[in-house]
Order: structure tokens, then sequence, then C-alpha cells
């Protein structure tokens, strides 16, 4: 599956609740939004197992853990124009800090696209 594989570090910080709002204006300051997706709506549906296995990963904090998901960004004018919708199949893992995500392109026609 590796049409496309990206390799990086990933952090995440924790914020207080009162300062939500100043900090969300700020990343809408200096955060540029992609023009190729401006109605900047994904949507995700993530995969596991019967047990949950992938879910436990997350859950228990494990170093090791992965994630499976089909993604696909909203395209109002790919849809308009009979255009297939971009959706991607993503194998994410996660070693500590460091995450790997394989990603292939599988996209959606426009005829089974069912918007919100």
């Amino acid at each position: 599956m590796n049409q496309n594989s990206l390799q990086h570090l990933e952090q995440k910080y924790l914020f207080v609740e009162p300062r939500k709002e100043e900090i969300l204006g700020w990343v809408e300051h200096v955060c540029i939004p992609d023009l190729a997706y401006p109605t900047r709506t994904v949507s995700s549906i993530y995969y596991d197992t019967p047990s949950l296995a992938l879910y436990d990963e997350k859950r228990n904090g494990d170093f090791l853990k992965s994630k499976v998901r089909l993604r696909w960004y909203a395209d109002e004018k790919a849809q308009q124009n009979g255009m297939d919708i971009p959706c991607y199949l993503e194998i994410k893992r996660k070693y500590g800090s460091i995450c790997i995500k394989e990603r292939l392109e599988l996209p959606l026609p426009p005829e089974v696209y069912v918007p919100r």
C-alpha cells in the first residue's frame, strides 16, 4: 500500500478550556486554509478488529500503536462537475512520537458520495 508514505514527528499539546477562544483565534490567524478544499470538511471512518485492539492500543497509551481509516475531503465543486471525490485509505503507525503514515488514493465516484 505504499502509494504515498510520510514519516513525521507528531506532538500534541493540552490547553486549559478558558484559553480555547484565544488559541483558536491564533490558529486561524497563522494557519492558511488549503485552497484546494475551501469547505474544510474532512470525513473519516476508522476501522478496528472485532476485539477493538487498535482502540485499546490508543487508550492504554501503548508505545507502538496503529490506526486504519478511510478519509475523504468534501469537494462540492468536484461533485457538481461529475468529478471523483478525493478519498484515501490510510494506515498510521506510531512508535512513541514518530509517526509513519501510508496513504492509498481511492477516488470516490460522485454518484456514490452523499454529502452530510
